[in-house]
């Protein structure tokens, strides 16, 4: 079954809602029960000796995926801690609106890589406008004073960074957490991806594989010259808007204005039906038959004027 949107807040049918709220992960095996039929496989029918291990990794992809993310407890966990660190830092005035950002956000994190991306906004800012004055840095220091006192642990401050940042580990589950000031963009690719995550549960399924292939073979993370899990997801975004017919939308100028603003929109459903299996090897079908300019020069589809893949070592 596909994944389920958020309920509306309202009567009337919404077109757009916050992505401050975790995108459904998938969590259970009976929610991956394979619902496709062999004709929309896009191979020849007679061809059962080709057609037969593309639905046994279908299959084995959507007995795998559930496994492969945390446990329910642990996205309800994470969907609080915004929430609990404006209770403990009312007082600090930079910290008036906390979102949760990255792939925690959207459903399409790893069990075991996963953390908590949140950004701090402190007020109206252009992309290249990060940096903190003295009375934010000041502030920035009550805030982890506050980290520290309500039991949170290896508290690190990066006022000067290019990106200004709070780090620290939340013991009661071990998570990870980073807190960055002014990356409205961050917010912005939330929505975009949870957008997409409920449009059609194939993308969120070759996410969390692709993203578990990358790790697994050392092809994966922006800090070592590698493509960071954005770039990943777009890689699979654009493969997925080239199928016949096309699996995933293409946004509207209307749409980017929406997401841009940190909503999701709401995309129709695909009319292709092909199976998981087929799709992954597709997909690497697919940029296998690409020069490697394509990789080097990777476009925001969100904010264009952005290469994603600026930090790829060129070996």
């Amino acid at each position: 079954a596909p994944l389920t949107p958020p309920k509306s807040t309202s009567t009337t049918q919404q077109s757009h809602s916050s992505a401050s709220t975790p995108t459904a992960p998938l969590t259970s095996k009976a929610s991956m029960t394979q619902t496709t039929s062999p004709q929309s496989e896009t191979l020849n029918d007679s061809d059962k000796v080709k057609s037969e291990p593309l639905r046994e990794l279908s299959t084995q992809i959507q007995q795998t995926v559930p496994n492969l993310i945390p446990p329910p407890s642990f996205f309800a966990h994470c969907a609080n801690i915004p929430e609990e660190i404006l209770k403990w830092c009312r007082h600090v005035p930079i910290l008036q609106k906390l979102k949760s950002c990255g792939s925690v956000a959207t459903g399409l994190c790893l069990r075991e890589h996963s953390d908590l991306d949140l950004v701090a906004i402190t007020s109206p800012v252009v992309l290249s406008q990060r940096t903190l004055d003295r009375t934010e840095i000041r502030h920035m220091k009550m805030i982890a004073k506050r980290l520290q006192l309500h039991g949170m642990q290896n508290i690190t401050q990066l006022p000067s960074a290019t990106v200004p940042i709070i780090k620290f580990l939340d013991p009661r589950i071990g998570i990870e957490c980073d807190i960055s000031f002014n990356r409205e963009e961050s917010i912005a690719h939330a929505a975009f991806l949870s957008s997409y995550c409920r449009q059609d549960r194939r993308f969120q399924e070759l996410a969390l594989v692709v993203k578990k292939w990358a790790h697994a073979n050392g092809c994966h993370g922006a800090d070592q010259r590698k493509m960071s899990s954005y770039g990943l997801c777009v890689l699979i975004i654009k493969f997925l808007q080239t199928t016949n017919p096309a699996i995933l939308s293409r946004l509207t100028l209307e749409q980017i204005k929406t997401i841009r603003q940190g909503d999701t929109v709401t995309l129709p459903a695909s009319e292709n039906h092909q199976s998981v299996g087929l799709l992954l090897r597709n997909f690497f079908s697919y940029y296998t038959g690409l020069a490697p300019r394509h990789l080097m020069e990777l476009p925001d589809p969100i904010f264009p004027t952005a290469n994603i893949s600026r930090s790829l070592s060129v070996t």
